[in-house]
Protein backbone atom coordinates (compact mmCIF):
# COMPACT_ATOMS: atom_id res chain seq x y z
CA UNK A 1 0.00 0.00 0.00
CA UNK A 2 2.75 2.10 0.20
CA UNK A 3 3.99 1.90 -3.02
CA UNK A 4 0.51 2.01 -4.15
CA UNK A 5 0.24 6.00 -2.63
CA UNK A 6 3.90 6.28 -3.65
CA UNK A 7 2.34 5.75 -7.18
CA UNK A 8 -0.24 8.05 -6.99
CA UNK A 9 1.88 11.07 -6.08
CA UNK A 10 4.27 10.46 -8.41
CA UNK A 11 1.86 10.58 -11.66
CA UNK A 12 -0.11 13.29 -9.83
CA UNK A 13 -3.39 11.17 -10.08
CA UNK A 14 -6.25 12.84 -8.80
CA UNK A 15 -9.45 10.27 -9.54
CA UNK A 16 -9.60 6.48 -8.87
CA UNK A 17 -11.98 4.10 -10.06
CA UNK A 18 -12.02 0.76 -7.83
CA UNK A 19 -14.58 -2.12 -8.83
CA UNK A 20 -13.79 -4.60 -6.23
CA UNK A 21 -15.03 -4.98 -2.94
CA UNK A 22 -12.07 -5.48 -0.06
CA UNK A 23 -13.61 -8.79 0.79
CA UNK A 24 -15.50 -11.41 -1.71
CA UNK A 25 -16.64 -14.39 0.35
CA UNK A 26 -13.56 -15.54 2.25
CA UNK A 27 -11.26 -14.04 -0.12
CA UNK A 28 -9.52 -10.98 0.60
CA UNK A 29 -9.29 -8.82 -2.21
CA UNK A 30 -8.11 -5.83 -2.41
CA UNK A 31 -6.09 -3.96 1.01
CA UNK A 32 -7.78 -1.02 2.42
CA UNK A 33 -5.85 1.88 1.49
CA UNK A 34 -7.68 4.75 2.85
CA UNK A 35 -8.82 5.32 6.39
CA UNK A 36 -12.23 3.90 8.14
CA UNK A 37 -14.16 7.70 8.56
CA UNK A 38 -13.81 11.06 7.77
CA UNK A 39 -11.37 13.42 9.53
CA UNK A 40 -9.24 10.11 10.30
CA UNK A 41 -5.93 10.14 8.62
CA UNK A 42 -3.19 7.19 7.95
CA UNK A 43 0.29 7.08 6.89
CA UNK A 44 1.40 5.02 4.15
CA UNK A 45 5.36 5.44 4.10
CA UNK A 46 5.65 9.25 3.74
CA UNK A 47 2.28 9.79 2.58
CA UNK A 48 -0.13 10.97 4.96
CA UNK A 49 -3.57 10.41 3.58
CA UNK A 50 -6.92 11.58 5.15
CA UNK A 51 -10.43 10.63 4.37
CA UNK A 52 -11.95 14.13 3.82
CA UNK A 53 -15.99 12.72 2.71
CA UNK A 54 -17.94 10.07 2.02
CA UNK A 55 -20.87 10.25 -0.51
CA UNK A 56 -22.94 7.78 -2.19
CA UNK A 57 -21.90 7.51 -6.55
CA UNK A 58 -23.42 4.85 -8.84
CA UNK A 59 -23.23 1.69 -7.87
CA UNK A 60 -21.24 2.51 -4.54
CA UNK A 61 -19.49 4.94 -2.56
CA UNK A 62 -17.49 7.96 -3.46
CA UNK A 63 -13.70 8.85 -1.27
CA UNK A 64 -12.57 12.40 -1.24
CA UNK A 65 -9.10 12.10 0.42
CA UNK A 66 -6.14 14.16 1.05
CA UNK A 67 -2.90 13.76 0.60
CA UNK A 68 0.11 15.13 2.36
CA UNK A 69 3.72 14.99 1.66
CA UNK A 70 6.03 17.40 3.75
CA UNK A 71 4.50 20.65 3.00
CA UNK A 72 2.41 19.49 0.31
CA UNK A 73 -0.84 18.64 -0.12
CA UNK A 74 -3.03 17.26 -2.98
CA UNK A 75 -6.47 15.86 -3.22
CA UNK A 76 -7.51 12.74 -4.99
CA UNK A 77 -11.30 11.11 -5.56
CA UNK A 78 -11.79 7.46 -5.48
CA UNK A 79 -15.08 6.14 -7.31
CA UNK A 80 -15.45 2.31 -5.63
CA UNK A 81 -18.16 0.22 -7.60
CA UNK A 82 -19.52 -1.87 -5.39
CA UNK A 83 -21.55 -4.28 -7.53
CA UNK A 84 -19.23 -6.87 -9.52
CA UNK A 85 -18.54 -9.97 -8.97
CA UNK A 86 -15.19 -11.21 -9.41
CA UNK A 87 -14.56 -12.66 -12.58
CA UNK A 88 -18.28 -12.48 -13.03
CA UNK A 89 -20.12 -9.38 -14.54
CA UNK A 90 -22.80 -6.62 -12.85
CA UNK A 91 -26.66 -7.57 -13.42
CA UNK A 92 -26.85 -4.33 -15.29
CA UNK A 93 -24.54 -2.59 -17.99
CA UNK A 94 -26.31 1.06 -17.36
CA UNK A 95 -25.24 1.07 -13.96
CA UNK A 96 -21.90 0.84 -14.56
CA UNK A 97 -21.95 3.50 -17.17
CA UNK A 98 -22.87 5.56 -15.67
CA UNK A 99 -20.48 4.88 -13.13
CA UNK A 100 -17.70 5.27 -15.55
CA UNK A 101 -19.27 8.55 -16.28
CA UNK A 102 -18.68 10.04 -13.23
CA UNK A 103 -15.56 8.86 -12.88
CA UNK A 104 -14.60 10.21 -16.62
CA UNK A 105 -16.31 13.66 -15.39
CA UNK A 106 -14.01 13.98 -12.48
CA UNK A 107 -11.42 13.22 -14.19
CA UNK A 108 -12.28 15.99 -16.52
CA UNK A 109 -9.68 16.87 -19.00
CA UNK A 110 -6.77 16.01 -17.01
CA UNK A 111 -3.28 14.33 -19.08
CA UNK A 112 -1.80 12.81 -16.15
CA UNK A 113 -3.87 9.36 -15.51
CA UNK A 114 -6.04 7.77 -13.48
CA UNK A 115 -6.12 4.64 -11.82
CA UNK A 116 -8.36 1.41 -12.18
CA UNK A 117 -8.37 -1.28 -10.45
CA UNK A 118 -9.61 -4.58 -9.23
CA UNK A 119 -8.25 -7.48 -7.36
CA UNK A 120 -5.76 -8.49 -10.01
CA UNK A 121 -5.43 -5.50 -12.13
CA UNK A 122 -6.68 -7.46 -15.32
CA UNK A 123 -10.31 -8.84 -15.36
CA UNK A 124 -12.92 -6.27 -14.46
CA UNK A 125 -10.19 -4.06 -14.89
CA UNK A 126 -9.93 -4.76 -18.48
CA UNK A 127 -13.46 -4.57 -19.24
CA UNK A 128 -13.52 -0.82 -18.00
CA UNK A 129 -10.96 0.12 -19.87
CA UNK A 130 -12.52 -1.86 -22.90
CA UNK A 131 -16.17 -0.43 -22.89
CA UNK A 132 -14.38 3.42 -22.35
CA UNK A 133 -11.74 3.25 -25.03
CA UNK A 134 -14.12 1.14 -27.60
CA UNK A 135 -17.00 3.84 -27.06
CA UNK A 136 -14.79 6.62 -27.17
CA UNK A 137 -13.14 5.51 -30.14
CA UNK A 138 -16.30 4.30 -31.93
CA UNK A 139 -18.14 8.23 -31.18
CA UNK A 140 -14.87 9.76 -32.94
CA UNK A 141 -14.46 6.94 -36.26
CA UNK A 142 -18.01 5.64 -36.60
CA UNK A 143 -15.97 2.06 -36.21
CA UNK A 144 -16.82 -0.72 -33.14
CA UNK A 145 -14.24 -3.51 -32.70
CA UNK A 146 -14.04 -5.31 -29.45
CA UNK A 147 -11.83 -7.91 -30.19
CA UNK A 148 -9.24 -6.43 -31.70
CA UNK A 149 -9.15 -3.90 -28.82
CA UNK A 150 -8.76 -6.27 -26.11
CA UNK A 151 -6.63 -8.34 -28.40
CA UNK A 152 -3.92 -5.14 -28.26
CA UNK A 153 -4.12 -4.39 -24.30
CA UNK A 154 -3.96 -8.32 -23.72
CA UNK A 155 -0.20 -7.82 -25.25
CA UNK A 156 0.45 -4.67 -22.88
CA UNK A 157 -0.82 -6.98 -19.70
CA UNK A 158 -1.99 -10.26 -19.92
CA UNK A 159 -5.29 -11.68 -19.02
CA UNK A 160 -6.80 -8.37 -19.22
CA UNK A 161 -10.87 -9.47 -19.85
CA UNK A 162 -10.50 -12.63 -18.53
CA UNK A 163 -13.42 -14.24 -19.21
CA UNK A 164 -16.24 -14.87 -21.65
CA UNK A 165 -18.65 -13.51 -19.60
CA UNK A 166 -16.65 -10.62 -19.28
CA UNK A 167 -16.23 -10.16 -22.64
CA UNK A 168 -19.68 -10.54 -24.16
CA UNK A 169 -20.77 -7.84 -21.38
CA UNK A 170 -17.94 -5.46 -22.75
CA UNK A 171 -20.38 -5.83 -26.31
CA UNK A 172 -23.84 -4.90 -24.40
CA UNK A 173 -22.47 -2.34 -22.46
CA UNK A 174 -20.80 -0.45 -25.93
CA UNK A 175 -24.16 -1.29 -27.85
CA UNK A 176 -26.35 0.62 -25.23
CA UNK A 177 -23.85 3.22 -24.69
CA UNK A 178 -23.81 4.01 -28.72
CA UNK A 179 -27.27 3.28 -29.39
CA UNK A 180 -29.47 5.77 -26.87
CA UNK A 181 -29.01 8.68 -24.99
CA UNK A 182 -29.80 10.16 -21.30
CA UNK A 183 -33.28 8.70 -20.60
CA UNK A 184 -33.64 10.34 -17.23
CA UNK A 185 -36.46 13.35 -17.36
CA UNK A 186 -36.83 15.72 -15.12
CA UNK A 187 -40.23 15.79 -13.66
CA UNK A 188 -41.25 19.62 -14.41
CA UNK A 189 -40.65 18.90 -18.09
CA UNK A 190 -41.97 15.02 -17.91
CA UNK A 191 -45.47 16.41 -19.62
CA UNK A 192 -43.83 17.85 -22.60
CA UNK A 193 -41.27 15.01 -22.62
CA UNK A 194 -44.32 12.23 -23.30
CA UNK A 195 -45.92 14.41 -25.82
CA UNK A 196 -42.76 14.44 -27.79
CA UNK A 197 -42.63 10.41 -27.53
CA UNK A 198 -46.46 10.26 -28.75
CA UNK A 199 -45.04 12.23 -32.09
CA UNK A 200 -43.58 11.06 -35.33
CA UNK A 201 -40.02 12.37 -35.45
CA UNK A 202 -38.40 13.48 -39.13
CA UNK A 203 -40.98 12.46 -40.87
CA UNK A 204 -40.95 8.66 -39.76
CA UNK A 205 -44.17 7.00 -39.71
CA UNK A 206 -43.37 5.45 -36.13
CA UNK A 207 -43.88 7.23 -32.84
CA UNK A 208 -40.87 7.99 -31.03
CA UNK A 209 -42.33 6.02 -28.73
CA UNK A 210 -42.47 3.34 -30.93
CA UNK A 211 -38.63 3.49 -31.56
CA UNK A 212 -37.81 4.09 -27.74
CA UNK A 213 -39.53 0.16 -27.05
CA UNK A 214 -37.69 -0.97 -29.89
CA UNK A 215 -34.21 0.18 -28.74
CA UNK A 216 -35.53 -1.34 -25.65
CA UNK A 217 -36.38 -4.43 -26.79
CA UNK A 218 -32.88 -4.51 -28.54
CA UNK A 219 -30.77 -3.78 -25.35
CA UNK A 220 -32.65 -7.10 -23.63
CA UNK A 221 -31.76 -10.18 -25.11
CA UNK A 222 -33.40 -13.59 -24.55
CA UNK A 223 -31.62 -15.22 -22.28
CA UNK A 224 -29.85 -18.14 -22.74
CA UNK A 225 -31.88 -21.78 -21.63
CA UNK A 226 -29.34 -22.84 -19.56
CA UNK A 227 -30.32 -19.60 -17.34
CA UNK A 228 -33.73 -21.28 -17.23
CA UNK A 229 -33.34 -25.12 -16.98
CA UNK A 230 -35.41 -25.43 -13.50
CA UNK A 231 -38.21 -24.36 -15.42
CA UNK A 232 -37.22 -26.55 -18.59
CA UNK A 233 -37.23 -29.84 -16.68
CA UNK A 234 -39.90 -32.69 -17.53
CA UNK A 235 -41.06 -32.05 -14.09
CA UNK A 236 -41.92 -28.48 -14.13
CA UNK A 237 -42.51 -27.94 -17.67
CA UNK A 238 -46.66 -28.83 -17.09
CA UNK A 239 -45.94 -26.09 -13.99
CA UNK A 240 -45.58 -22.95 -16.55
CA UNK A 241 -48.16 -20.96 -18.05
CA UNK A 242 -46.39 -20.14 -21.11
CA UNK A 243 -43.28 -22.18 -21.87
CA UNK A 244 -41.15 -18.81 -23.05
CA UNK A 245 -42.13 -17.15 -19.88
CA UNK A 246 -39.68 -18.33 -17.38
CA UNK A 247 -37.74 -17.41 -14.19
CA UNK A 248 -34.27 -17.40 -14.05
CA UNK A 249 -31.87 -19.33 -12.09
CA UNK A 250 -30.25 -16.73 -9.96
CA UNK A 251 -33.49 -15.22 -8.86
CA UNK A 252 -36.05 -17.59 -9.09
CA UNK A 253 -38.13 -18.69 -5.67
CA UNK A 254 -37.02 -21.48 -4.48
CA UNK A 255 -39.95 -23.84 -2.50
CA UNK A 256 -39.16 -25.14 0.92
CA UNK A 257 -40.44 -28.55 -0.02
CA UNK A 258 -39.18 -31.50 0.39
CA UNK A 259 -40.44 -32.96 -2.72
CA UNK A 260 -39.85 -30.37 -5.00
CA UNK A 261 -38.58 -26.63 -5.08
CA UNK A 262 -39.74 -25.25 -8.83
CA UNK A 263 -42.23 -22.37 -9.05
CA UNK A 264 -42.85 -20.18 -11.83
CA UNK A 265 -42.17 -16.86 -9.62
CA UNK A 266 -38.84 -14.22 -9.50
CA UNK A 267 -37.29 -11.92 -6.57
CA UNK A 268 -37.36 -8.53 -8.50
CA UNK A 269 -35.10 -6.10 -7.00
CA UNK A 270 -34.83 -3.11 -8.54
CA UNK A 271 -32.88 0.34 -7.27
CA UNK A 272 -35.50 1.28 -4.70
CA UNK A 273 -37.97 -1.89 -4.41
CA UNK A 274 -38.47 -5.48 -3.91
CA UNK A 275 -41.20 -7.78 -5.08
CA UNK A 276 -42.10 -11.07 -5.61
CA UNK A 277 -43.65 -11.62 -9.25
CA UNK A 278 -45.74 -14.81 -10.37
CA UNK A 279 -48.39 -15.99 -12.99
CA UNK A 280 -51.67 -16.59 -11.87
CA UNK A 281 -52.02 -20.57 -10.70
CA UNK A 282 -52.68 -23.27 -12.63
CA UNK A 283 -55.22 -25.85 -11.08
CA UNK A 284 -52.06 -27.89 -10.32
CA UNK A 285 -49.99 -25.35 -8.79
CA UNK A 286 -52.14 -23.63 -5.82
CA UNK A 287 -50.39 -25.35 -3.17
CA UNK A 288 -47.37 -24.49 -4.80
CA UNK A 289 -48.48 -20.66 -4.17
CA UNK A 290 -49.42 -21.19 -1.21
CA UNK A 291 -46.33 -22.68 -0.11
CA UNK A 292 -44.50 -19.96 -0.97
CA UNK A 293 -46.61 -17.39 0.70
CA UNK A 294 -46.12 -19.46 3.62
CA UNK A 295 -42.10 -19.65 3.55
CA UNK A 296 -42.10 -16.12 2.38
CA UNK A 297 -44.34 -14.35 4.27
CA UNK A 298 -45.52 -11.29 1.99
CA UNK A 299 -47.81 -8.75 3.80
CA UNK A 300 -49.58 -8.14 0.18
CA UNK A 301 -50.89 -9.77 -2.55
CA UNK A 302 -51.72 -8.13 -5.84
CA UNK A 303 -53.72 -9.93 -8.43
CA UNK A 304 -54.01 -7.56 -11.49
CA UNK A 305 -56.34 -10.12 -13.73
CA UNK A 306 -60.14 -10.91 -13.41
CA UNK A 307 -61.06 -14.95 -12.97
CA UNK A 308 -62.71 -15.74 -15.87
CA UNK A 309 -65.20 -18.38 -15.70
CA UNK A 310 -64.35 -19.84 -19.03
CA UNK A 311 -61.06 -20.07 -17.95
CA UNK A 312 -60.06 -23.59 -15.98
CA UNK A 313 -56.44 -23.18 -16.15
CA UNK A 314 -57.27 -20.10 -13.72
CA UNK A 315 -57.34 -21.35 -10.39
CA UNK A 316 -59.09 -19.82 -7.69
CA UNK A 317 -56.72 -20.15 -4.58
CA UNK A 318 -59.38 -18.42 -2.22
CA UNK A 319 -62.73 -19.38 -1.04
CA UNK A 320 -65.29 -17.06 -1.27
CA UNK A 321 -66.12 -17.90 2.76
CA UNK A 322 -65.21 -20.40 4.94
CA UNK A 323 -61.73 -22.00 4.83
CA UNK A 324 -60.72 -24.48 1.74
CA UNK A 325 -58.04 -26.99 1.33
CA UNK A 326 -55.09 -26.89 -1.01
CA UNK A 327 -53.03 -29.87 -0.27
CA UNK A 328 -51.31 -29.78 2.92
CA UNK A 329 -52.35 -25.75 3.02
CA UNK A 330 -55.78 -24.45 4.58
CA UNK A 331 -56.73 -21.18 3.35
CA UNK A 332 -60.00 -19.07 4.79
CA UNK A 333 -60.76 -16.24 3.54
CA UNK A 334 -61.80 -13.49 7.10
CA UNK A 335 -63.27 -10.69 5.11
CA UNK A 336 -63.60 -9.36 2.14
CA UNK A 337 -64.32 -5.53 1.18
CA UNK A 338 -64.92 -3.19 -1.84
CA UNK A 339 -63.31 -0.33 -3.14
CA UNK A 340 -64.08 1.17 -6.30
CA UNK A 341 -62.09 -1.40 -9.03
CA UNK A 342 -60.63 -3.07 -6.17
CA UNK A 343 -62.10 -5.68 -4.15
CA UNK A 344 -59.77 -6.47 -0.82
CA UNK A 345 -59.59 -10.20 1.05
CA UNK A 346 -57.97 -10.58 4.09
CA UNK A 347 -56.73 -14.27 3.74
CA UNK A 348 -55.05 -16.77 6.30
CA UNK A 349 -52.84 -19.81 5.10
CA UNK A 350 -51.68 -22.45 7.57
CA UNK A 351 -50.34 -25.64 7.72
CA UNK A 352 -50.67 -28.93 9.42
CA UNK A 353 -52.73 -26.85 11.51
CA UNK A 354 -49.42 -25.48 13.35
CA UNK A 355 -47.94 -22.53 11.12
CA UNK A 356 -50.14 -19.80 9.94
CA UNK A 357 -49.59 -16.58 7.88
CA UNK A 358 -52.54 -13.72 7.30
CA UNK A 359 -52.11 -11.80 3.81
CA UNK A 360 -54.05 -9.10 2.88
CA UNK A 361 -54.90 -9.42 -1.57
CA UNK A 362 -55.94 -6.54 -3.66
CA UNK A 363 -57.70 -8.23 -6.72
CA UNK A 364 -57.63 -5.43 -9.40
CA UNK A 365 -60.44 -4.74 -11.85
CA UNK A 366 -59.84 -1.32 -13.48
CA UNK A 367 -57.13 -2.59 -16.18
CA UNK A 368 -57.94 -0.57 -19.31
CA UNK A 369 -58.73 -2.63 -22.20
CA UNK A 370 -57.58 -1.73 -25.60
CA UNK A 371 -58.57 1.42 -26.90
CA UNK A 372 -59.94 2.78 -23.67
CA UNK A 373 -59.36 5.40 -21.66
CA UNK A 374 -56.12 5.48 -20.29
CA UNK A 375 -56.28 7.95 -18.11
CA UNK A 376 -59.11 6.54 -16.27
CA UNK A 377 -56.95 3.16 -16.18
CA UNK A 378 -54.13 4.93 -14.95
CA UNK A 379 -56.17 6.97 -11.91
CA UNK A 380 -57.18 3.66 -10.86
CA UNK A 381 -54.06 1.97 -10.89
CA UNK A 382 -52.25 4.45 -8.59
CA UNK A 383 -55.11 4.09 -6.23
CA UNK A 384 -54.44 0.52 -5.91
CA UNK A 385 -50.28 1.82 -5.86
CA UNK A 386 -51.71 3.93 -2.80
CA UNK A 387 -53.47 1.37 -0.78
CA UNK A 388 -50.44 -1.04 -1.19
CA UNK A 389 -47.81 1.10 -0.28
CA UNK A 390 -49.68 2.20 2.53
CA UNK A 391 -50.66 -1.72 4.33
CA UNK A 392 -47.67 -3.10 3.04
CA UNK A 393 -44.91 -4.37 5.57
CA UNK A 394 -41.92 -2.50 4.94
CA UNK A 395 -39.97 -4.72 7.60
CA UNK A 396 -40.04 -7.47 4.91
CA UNK A 397 -37.67 -7.66 1.72
CA UNK A 398 -40.02 -9.18 -0.21
CA UNK A 399 -43.28 -7.89 1.18
CA UNK A 400 -45.13 -7.75 -2.03
CA UNK A 401 -46.07 -10.65 -4.55
CA UNK A 402 -47.73 -9.80 -7.56
CA UNK A 403 -49.57 -11.67 -10.15
CA UNK A 404 -51.31 -11.64 -13.09
CA UNK A 405 -52.11 -13.96 -16.14
CA UNK A 406 -48.07 -14.35 -17.01
CA UNK A 407 -46.47 -12.69 -14.11
CA UNK A 408 -44.78 -10.24 -16.71
CA UNK A 409 -47.05 -7.89 -18.30
CA UNK A 410 -49.23 -6.03 -16.26
CA UNK A 411 -47.00 -7.23 -13.19
CA UNK A 412 -44.12 -5.52 -15.21
CA UNK A 413 -46.16 -2.43 -15.34
CA UNK A 414 -47.26 -2.25 -11.33
CA UNK A 415 -43.37 -3.18 -10.38
CA UNK A 416 -42.00 -0.41 -13.37
CA UNK A 417 -44.52 2.48 -12.01
CA UNK A 418 -43.62 2.11 -8.02
CA UNK A 419 -40.28 1.80 -8.93
CA UNK A 420 -40.71 4.83 -10.63
CA UNK A 421 -42.42 6.84 -7.70
CA UNK A 422 -39.75 5.91 -5.35
CA UNK A 423 -37.66 7.65 -7.77
CA UNK A 424 -39.35 10.95 -8.11
CA UNK A 425 -39.85 10.84 -4.55
CA UNK A 426 -35.67 10.55 -4.19
CA UNK A 427 -34.96 12.86 -6.79
CA UNK A 428 -37.50 14.77 -8.59
CA UNK A 429 -36.70 12.73 -12.15
CA UNK A 430 -37.68 9.44 -13.18
CA UNK A 431 -36.47 7.32 -15.93
CA UNK A 432 -38.72 5.28 -17.10
CA UNK A 433 -36.30 3.37 -19.77
CA UNK A 434 -33.90 2.20 -17.50
CA UNK A 435 -36.30 0.99 -14.83
CA UNK A 436 -38.04 -1.79 -17.31
CA UNK A 437 -34.57 -2.43 -18.27
CA UNK A 438 -33.28 -3.38 -14.94
CA UNK A 439 -36.32 -5.19 -13.50
CA UNK A 440 -36.13 -7.44 -17.13
CA UNK A 441 -32.83 -8.62 -16.03
CA UNK A 442 -34.45 -10.34 -13.01
CA UNK A 443 -37.41 -11.33 -15.62
CA UNK A 444 -37.22 -10.84 -19.26
CA UNK A 445 -40.57 -10.60 -20.43
CA UNK A 446 -41.83 -7.44 -18.30
CA UNK A 447 -43.48 -4.78 -19.62
CA UNK A 448 -44.17 -7.10 -22.60
CA UNK A 449 -45.79 -4.77 -25.28
CA UNK A 450 -45.38 -0.90 -26.26
CA UNK A 451 -49.27 -0.34 -25.09
CA UNK A 452 -47.90 -1.63 -21.62
CA UNK A 453 -45.00 0.17 -21.74
CA UNK A 454 -47.02 3.35 -22.97
CA UNK A 455 -49.32 2.91 -20.23
CA UNK A 456 -46.52 3.21 -17.64
CA UNK A 457 -45.86 7.28 -18.76
CA UNK A 458 -49.76 7.53 -18.48
CA UNK A 459 -49.41 6.39 -15.12
CA UNK A 460 -46.10 8.83 -13.71
CA UNK A 461 -47.78 11.39 -15.79
CA UNK A 462 -51.13 10.80 -13.86
CA UNK A 463 -49.32 10.34 -10.61
CA UNK A 464 -47.10 14.19 -11.18
CA UNK A 465 -50.39 15.29 -11.66
CA UNK A 466 -52.36 14.27 -8.67
CA UNK A 467 -49.06 15.43 -6.63
CA UNK A 468 -48.66 18.81 -8.26
CA UNK A 469 -45.38 18.51 -9.36
CA UNK A 470 -46.10 20.86 -11.87
CA UNK A 471 -44.94 23.34 -9.53
CA UNK A 472 -41.80 22.27 -8.58
CA UNK A 473 -38.85 24.45 -9.29
CA UNK A 474 -36.44 23.62 -12.26
CA UNK A 475 -34.23 20.84 -11.22
CA UNK A 476 -30.44 20.85 -10.94
CA UNK A 477 -28.88 19.55 -13.96
CA UNK A 478 -28.48 16.17 -14.28
CA UNK A 479 -24.61 14.74 -14.46
CA UNK A 480 -25.23 10.82 -14.94
CA UNK A 481 -25.02 8.87 -17.89
CA UNK A 482 -25.83 11.53 -21.43
CA UNK A 483 -25.08 8.82 -23.77
CA UNK A 484 -24.69 9.59 -27.73
CA UNK A 485 -28.08 10.49 -29.16
CA UNK A 486 -28.17 9.16 -32.84
CA UNK A 487 -29.88 11.41 -35.23
CA UNK A 488 -31.29 8.97 -38.00
CA UNK A 489 -31.74 10.21 -41.04
CA UNK A 490 -33.00 6.43 -42.08
CA UNK A 491 -34.38 3.34 -40.21
CA UNK A 492 -33.02 3.12 -36.97
CA UNK A 493 -32.21 -0.31 -37.13
CA UNK A 494 -29.40 0.05 -39.18
CA UNK A 495 -27.21 1.07 -37.24
CA UNK A 496 -24.35 3.43 -38.08
CA UNK A 497 -21.69 1.59 -36.01
CA UNK A 498 -20.08 -1.21 -37.67
CA UNK A 499 -16.99 -3.08 -37.19
CA UNK A 500 -13.83 -2.33 -39.22
CA UNK A 501 -9.92 -2.23 -39.23
CA UNK A 502 -8.93 -2.11 -35.55
CA UNK A 503 -7.61 0.83 -34.11
CA UNK A 504 -6.66 1.55 -30.59
CA UNK A 505 -8.58 4.50 -28.84
CA UNK A 506 -9.97 5.76 -24.79
CA UNK A 507 -8.88 7.94 -22.22
CA UNK A 508 -6.00 8.04 -20.53
CA UNK A 509 -5.54 5.23 -17.73
CA UNK A 510 -3.53 3.86 -14.85
CA UNK A 511 -3.78 -0.23 -14.50
CA UNK A 512 -3.09 -1.23 -10.63
CA UNK A 513 -2.67 -4.86 -9.78
CA UNK A 514 0.28 -5.88 -8.48
CA UNK A 515 1.69 -3.25 -10.59
CA UNK A 516 4.40 -3.39 -13.40
CA UNK A 517 4.34 -1.28 -15.89
CA UNK A 518 5.85 0.18 -18.89
CA UNK A 519 4.13 3.55 -21.03
CA UNK A 520 3.62 3.80 -24.54
CA UNK A 521 3.66 6.92 -27.04
CA UNK A 522 2.28 5.28 -30.86
CA UNK A 523 -1.07 7.21 -30.65
CA UNK A 524 -3.80 6.69 -34.12
CA UNK A 525 -4.84 10.01 -35.34
CA UNK A 526 -8.18 9.05 -35.27
CA UNK A 527 -7.79 8.98 -31.35
CA UNK A 528 -10.11 10.83 -28.63
CA UNK A 529 -7.66 13.51 -26.96
CA UNK A 530 -6.75 11.25 -23.71
CA UNK A 531 -5.16 8.12 -25.71
CA UNK A 532 -5.12 4.60 -22.88
CA UNK A 533 -1.65 4.25 -22.08
CA UNK A 534 -1.09 0.60 -20.06
CA UNK A 535 1.09 0.95 -17.21
CA UNK A 536 3.73 -2.01 -16.39
CA UNK A 537 6.77 -2.43 -14.43
CA UNK A 538 6.27 0.88 -13.13
CA UNK A 539 9.47 2.93 -11.77
CA UNK A 540 9.43 5.33 -8.97
CA UNK A 541 11.48 8.60 -8.81
CA UNK A 542 13.85 8.58 -6.09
Amino acid sequence: MDDFWRMVWQENVTTIAMVTKLKEGDKIKCGKYWPNKPGDSVKFGYIRVELVSLEACTGGIKRTMTMLKGDDCRTVTQFHFTEWPDKGVPKHTSALLKFIKEVKADHGQYTHPLIIHCSAGVGRTGVVISIDSVVAHAKTTRMVDVFNFVTNIRQKRPYMVQTQEQYAFIYGAVLEDLLWRNTLIPVIHFTDHLQDLQTSGDGHRRSKMTKEFQTLKSLCPDPPASQTRSGRTRDNHPKNRYGNNLPLQRNRVILDSPDHDYINASNMKGVHCTFMTTQMPLPTTVSDFWSMVLNNKPSTIVMLNDKSQNDKSCAQYWPDANSVQFGSYSVSTLSTSSDGDMTIRQLQVTRNSKTSHTVTQYQFHGWPKHGSDQQLGARSLLKLIRAVKSSTNKMNEFSILVHCLSGAGRTGVFCTAMECIAQIAEGDSVDIFQTVKILRADRMQFVQTEEEYAFVYDVIREYLHTENYEQLPYPIEDHTYGNVEIDYTHDPEENPYEVTDPQEAGATALVYGNVETERSQDRPKSEPQQPYSVYENVTFDS
